[in-house]
């Protein structure tokens, strides 16, 4: 398995599977905008979270 972070760009890990070569891209993604981050995290919800149901 090799891997590189040649700065800004997008992490590449380059790998062997069954014989097989595979590039995974990795890019960095803004996490302020999920869900999770502005309503909370919650083991236990009386209902199930359905954004659509707004």
């Amino acid at each position: 398995m090799a891997s590189g972070d040649p700065g800004n760009v997008p992490l590449l890990l380059r790998i062997s599977l069954e014989g097989q070569g595979v590039t995974i891209t990795l890019r960095k993604a803004d996490t302020s905008d999920l869900p999770l981050k502005g309503r909370g995290f919650h083991w236990v919800q009386d209902y199930p979270y359905n954004p659509d149901s707004r």
